[in-house]
């Protein structure tokens, strides 16, 4: 259970468990983890809350997630350790004395006995020389390194070789779904598909933001990528049309008592010219009619005057007659026009499988070649985690670094 702490005594943070810092940006996150890692190097104090012994840099794991950053904090650390060595070893200036930059340090050198300043000192100034062997990583390098070093632990491949840019995988596989399934595709299937993608140029490059998603649409729809995009397509084609009958059935008859009601004199004489909204009546039910027309009815102005917020204008003082009150096209209009835009889309399922698809397609031939991109040395060593020997894993990491130091926990990948 991590514990949010407020930072004023570096001396005093618990170096134990679960622990969560938070700070703004510009607050010193960077310098507050070149001074906890300090104290990892010194080891416990008398009486503090911290781990048993002093580490070594090599023990020490920082994730970040730059490259850049990690070379800064390799560098700040450095410092910050020569630093203390520096203060260490001078063991007669008052802390007051001490430059304000160095104060913080001369604070924490005062919680250990003077005897082991010397002796501190040395440490410091090893673990200092000793910064080229630190566990300073981006989180992707980190993976990258477990999977490597725990081979057997983790089910990895010796052989196993980063792809750091993806683009060639996934236009070689956006072009096998184009070959092997779009182009096969009858005429009336093959116009939707050309509304989203002209060819397997542009699938490639529309499908890579969706690789991400890909696990959780599988996971949802377990035959996704299983369902050939002819029998998906048609049944996604299927569903929106049986959803477009059942919205328009029933505007057959609502459009039929309107006009009864305009042959019985009862409707508004302001909605407008007799002849205009029997236009607008019978359009509406010419296209409720129609099962495949998924376009707005073309009323017109009537669009603006069949609403139920129009009728109550006609009649200030809310005798609107039952009769007129009661139909259909006052208040089911407007909820037409909304429902239209939601209907089940086949564009939806044909995304979803493209991205499903060419995810796995990738997945195998990568598995063949013993490759994997970014994104992939995480699932690995989560799924190592997760695996038969994920609990070995798990103790080995720890034994390697019994600290991390997590910089920020800001990615947005879910892994």
């Amino acid at each position: 259970m991590s514990t949010v702490h407020d930072l004023r005594s570096i001396g005093d943070f618990p170096l134990q468990g679960s622990q969560l810092i938070e700070a703004s940006a510009g607050t010193g996150k960077t310098w507050t983890i070149a001074m906890l890692y300090l104290r990892l190097v010194l080891g416990p104090h008398p009486g503090a809350a911290a781990i048993e012994r002093a580490l070594h840099p090599r023990e020490i794991l920082v994730v970040t997630f730059t490259d850049a950053a990690t070379q800064e904090l390799k560098n700040r650390i450095r410092q910050r350790l020569a630093e203390a060595a520096s203060v260490f070893r001078d063991g007669q200036r008052d802390p007051d004395a001490w430059p304000e930059a160095l104060q913080p340090i001369a604070a924490l050198r005062a919680l250990y006995p003077p005897t082991d300043w010397p002796a501190l000192a040395q440490r410091l100034q090893y673990a200092a020389d000793a910064m080229d062997e630190a566990a300073i990583a981006t989180l992707h390098g980190w993976c990258q390194r477990v999977l490597r070093e725990q081979a057997f632990a983790s089910g990895t491949p010796f052989t196993l070789t980063l792809v750091p840019d993806p683009a060639d995988a996934i236009e070689e596989a956006a072009a096998d779904l184009w070959r092997l399934q779009i182009q096969p595709l009858p005429a009336e299937l093959a116009r939707w598909v050309a509304q989203t993608w002209t060819g397997p140029q542009a699938l490639a490059a529309e499908v890579r933001p969706l690789l991400p998603h890909a696990d959780r649409w599988h996971a949802t729809d377990p035959p996704l990528a299983d369902t050939p995009v002819a029998e998906g397509l048609a049944r996604a084609l299927d569903a929106r049309q049986a959803a477009l009958v059942a919205l328009k059935t029933p505007w057959v008859s609502h459009a039929q008592a309107a006009l009864e009601a305009l042959d019985a004199g009862i409707l508004p004489k302001t909605l407008g010219r007799r002849s205009d909204v029997e236009r607008w009546l019978n359009t509406l039910q010419r296209w409720a009619q129609d099962p495949d027309d998924d376009q707005p009815p073309k009323l017109g102005t009537g669009l603006g005057r069949l609403r139920r917020d129009w009728l109550q204008a006609q009649y200030p003082d809310g005798a609107i007659p039952p009769a007129v009150a009661a139909l259909a096209i006052w208040d089911g209009i407007p909820a037409l026009l909304e429902a239209l835009p939601r209907l089940p889309s086949p564009l939806g399922w044909l995304w979803r499988h493209a991205a499903v698809w060419v995810q796995r397609r990738i997945a195998e031939q990568w598995a063949q070649r013993d490759q994997v991109d970014f994104d992939g040395l995480l699932r690995r060593l989560a799924q190592a985690l997760d695996g038969p020997t994920g609990a070995a894993l798990a103790a080995r990491a720890r034994a390697r670094w019994p600290v991390a130091l997590v910089d920020e926990f800001q990615d947005t990948d879910p892994t």
